[in-house]
């Protein structure tokens, strides 16, 4: 049978090759497939750039598939880390910047908490319960909430050391979720107080109190603490407050102030007419007309003795061009020995946003900022005037 004259042209090369060519051939083919099969396993977290190693002066949060550590005050992307699948809010201590992964890929950190380095390097992993979103730091343990909800309604968490990332407990039997915001309150050395937002609501599910001992590792469900009016709605967040506990209610614009550690309620306030009677400038008639057209974001946050908090119009397009200048987003203070509301600050009517920011910011005790994703804006804690803002690029 005749050689084709390609087969001419591969025998002719492969004549030409050593043996011990051949074998270093093979040797680089086997490297190289190594490498990238190696690569693959290693690649769920990859820092893509990185100027400066004190996390002190940085804001650090999460975007998508990144954590990004902003300097202050240039507000300058210094650090940018990629993870392979989604990430929730980090939580920055000793130089140390814990990640919550909560999504799902084939391989790599979901159902975890990443600890990395001020450099972004992987320094432990901690197997967690799934989907966590935030982390109440307790000491040298970090409680990782979890959003992930079973047909009862039923929520969890995982502690976690911070010092090793080893995983010492996890619990899957709370009723709703946990409602973290701020630091934990110790209802004795040992012992952090924990509370649940219902996942619905109806007679059965209400606000839950829980004794959380860090030492032995046991959950205890509190039975001291008052019920009120607003029992059955969910919380969305909560902050301590010296000795009071603040509660926020989800969709309803409720504040509840509960004193401690005995529970007692001190003050139940509807937020709505609170703050709308202190808008100046409309009737009555018009407040009532846009009652519901106005929400509360609920992430709290402290003002030297003041709580505060910020409104915005949450109503259709068609309606906000009718309220001018009166379109409720301002900062709003409580004061501390009243627990009224003192005053409510409009923000510049020429940034306006109608969906509450991702994260709230204090810089300089002066101003406030605010972040939707990667833009921030911010604005005079005392004026409302709006003194920045940006959009974070990512390389």
């Amino acid at each position: 049978m005749p050689v084709s004259v390609q087969a001419l042209k591969w025998r002719k090369i492969l004549s030409g090759i050593s043996t011990f060519n051949m074998k270093k051939v093979l040797f680089l083919v086997l490297f190289v497939f190594l490498f990238i099969s190696c690569s693959s396993q290693k690649k769920s977290v990859v820092m893509k750039s990185f100027k400066s190693g004190d996390l002190k002066n940085k804001w650090v949060y999460s975007s998508g598939h990144y954590v990004v550590g902003l300097d202050l005050p240039s507000l300058e992307p210094e650090l940018v880390v990629y993870f392979e699948t989604v990430v929730d809010q980090p939580y920055v201590y000793d130089e140390t910047i814990a990640v919550p992964v909560s999504g799902k890929i084939k391989k790599g950190f979901e159902k975890k908490i990443v600890f990395l380095d001020k450099t972004g390097t992987v320094k432990n992993v901690a197997e967690t319960v799934p989907d966590v979103f935030q982390i109440l730091p307790c000491g040298n343990r970090l409680i990782g909430a979890s959003y992930n909800m079973n047909v009862q309604g039923k929520t969890g968490f995982s502690v976690v050391d911070s010092l090793t990332g080893k995983t010492l407990a996890q619990e899957n039997n709370l009723d709703g979720l946990l409602a973290l915001t701020g630091d934990p309150y110790f209802l004795d050395e040992g012992s952090v107080l924990l509370v649940t937002s219902p996942a619905f609501e109806n007679e059965e599910n209400k606000i839950g109190f829980w004794s959380y001992d860090l030492s032995d590792l046991k959950l205890e469900k509190l039975s001291c603490f008052e019920e009120s009016l607003y029992s059955k709605m969910a919380y969305s967040d909560s902050i301590v407050w010296g000795n009071l506990l603040a509660l926020f209610a989800c969709d309803m614009n409720y504040l509840s102030f509960y004193s401690l550690p005995d529970g007692k309620i001190v003050q139940a306030i509807d937020l709505k007419r609170e703050v709308l009677a202190k808008e100046k400038g409309m009737t009555d008639e018009l407040k009532l007309d846009y009652f519901n057209l106005y929400c509360v974001s609920r992430n709290p946050f402290l003002l030297g003795n003041d709580l505060g908090f910020l409104c915005f119009f949450c109503g259709p397009e068609d309606e906000e061009r009718n309220f001018s200048k009166n379109h409720f987003q301002s900062i709003v203070k409580i004061d501390r020995e009243s627990l009224k509301v003192k005053e409510v600050v409009p923000l510049d009517d020429s940034f306006r946003f109608s969906n509450p920011p991702f994260e709230t910011k204090i810089l300089y005790e002066k101003v406030l900022a605010l972040r939707w994703d990667n833009s921030i804006a911010g604005f005079d804690i005392n004026t409302g005037k709006n003194v920045f803002y940006k959009e974070i690029e990512l390389q």
